[in-house]
């Protein structure tokens, strides 16, 4: 297209639209404007860079002169090209809240197939992350109280989100955020006098009164593992002033302590079982100084009932899965008991004599084992009423060998 004739009495200038509430897109549209503008600015002064207002029914309409060609007054023969037009911005992106101009977009709500958005100050974000979320979908402190506050951040090593409440920054770059429990985990040295190692182990020890373990760090050296699920697999941990009362601590709390504790693996996606009865009753008795019964055991257990209902799945079922262990272990161990008695009587009495029968005093199964297509092998303890325990054994471990074969059991005298 060939540029238009420049007329002497040309005035170039640029129409500030942005108080005029009417659309002006088009040249029709221009026309139709400049012909409502063109009776009132008959006779005005003019001069460059300055700007006259012409007001209309739909608002107020600028008029900037770029270039007055040496016109100073505007004639009824004086030309106008209009080089460029002021609008304000159409808003295409709405808050959802506000209306304002809204440039963030929920992903949650995109999960969805739904498309919100989200101005500034309605848009909420995760610390160094360019995803916003509206009030709906604010994601939650993943912390282990449960406390549901607004996430804010996510830890540089779990990378799950939390609370303030739980932030705890990297000791030399301000810039690294962790979790109040990685942070103990990489940077806390351990308790013990004298040591400067990391103490990565926390001791577990927890009685039922105790809001929260005691949680002291500990290096490897300096942390005593209080071995529930067998000798092959860590234990809980614990400091050296919990180890020395777990003698003297109430079975119950013991029996709380195991139920809660995290169990280690056996397998890919399975966690290792607590230990059946027997063998739970013996690692309670390993540091007291008078024995649990099984009774006693099982009066613990029940006394831990009316608690089940404040804990989480996991540990309910624990609890679950113990007593009913018990009550199906227990259920006919005092006749196991009798008729093991009569026959290790029985068995002294044909080797050494109605006397040495006599001086056994009683029997109690201390654990059991089992293999696959084979009996249960019990393991039971003697009671004699003699110190004099040498004529049970015999030369070399004779007679009790023969006793343990013959009855596939497991003595102790």
């Amino acid at each position: 297209m060939a540029d238009l004739p420049v007329a002497d009495n040309m005035i170039d200038i640029i129409c500030d639209l942005r108080q005029f509430d009417q659309d002006v897109d088009d040249v029709g549209s221009v026309q139709l404007l400049w012909q409502q503008i063109g009776e009132q600015i008959k006779g005005k002064t003019i001069r460059d860079g300055k700007a006259i207002t012409v007001t209309l029914p739909e608002g107020q309409v600028n008029l900037w002169f770029v270039d007055t060609n040496g016109i100073s007054q505007i004639g009824p023969d004086t030309f106008f090209r209009i080089i460029d037009l002021l609008r304000s911005p159409k808003l295409l992106y709405q808050c959802a809240i506000c209306g304002q101009y809204g440039p963030f977009r929920c992903v949650a709500c995109e999960d969805t197939g739904q498309e919100r958005r989200l101005c500034a100050n309605h848009a909420h974000t995760i610390k160094d992350e360019l995803r916003a979320y509206c009030r709906e979908h604010i994601p939650r402190c993943q912390c282990r109280t449960d406390c549901h506050e607004q996430a804010t951040f996510r830890c540089r090593r779990c990378h799950n989100l939390f609370g303030n409440h739980y932030h705890r920054q990297h000791p030399h770059d301000q810039l690294v955020d962790y979790c109040y429990w990685c942070y103990r985990v990489l940077f806390e040295t351990c308790e013990a006098p004298g040591c400067r190692r990391l103490g990565r182990s926390k001791c577990a020890f927890q009685t039922r009164n105790m809001a929260t373990p005691c949680q002291k760090p500990l290096c490897s050296e300096h942390s005593y593992q209080w071995k529930i699920w067998g000798p092959h697999n860590r234990g809980v941990t614990l400091c050296e002033q919990h180890k020395q009362v777990l003698g003297t601590t109430d079975p119950a709390d013991l029996l709380f302590m195991m139920l809660t504790a995290q169990a280690p693996y056996a397998r890919r996606g399975k966690r290792q079982s607590l230990p059946n009865p027997f063998r739970l009753r013996r690692i309670i008795n390993r540091n007291r100084v008078v024995g649990l019964t099984f009774d006693q055991l099982g009066h613990s257990l029940r006394s831990l009932e009316s608690q089940v209902s404040g804990w989480n799945k996991r540990t309910e079922g624990n609890y679950r899965y113990l007593i009913r262990n018990y009550f199906e272990t227990t259920g006919g161990i005092g006749n196991a008991e009798s008729e093991l008695l009569t026959q290790v009587r029985a068995f002294y009495q044909a080797t050494l004599g109605w006397s040495a029968a006599q001086q056994i005093t009683g029997l109690e199964i201390t654990d059991r084992y089992y293999k696959p297509g084979q009996p249960p092998r019990y393991r039971v303890q003697l009671h004699l009423n003699t110190s004099n325990k040498g004529p049970f054994i015999g030369p070399r471990g004779t007679t009790i060998n023969q006793l343990r074969q013959q009855l596939n059991l497991e003595i102790d005298l």
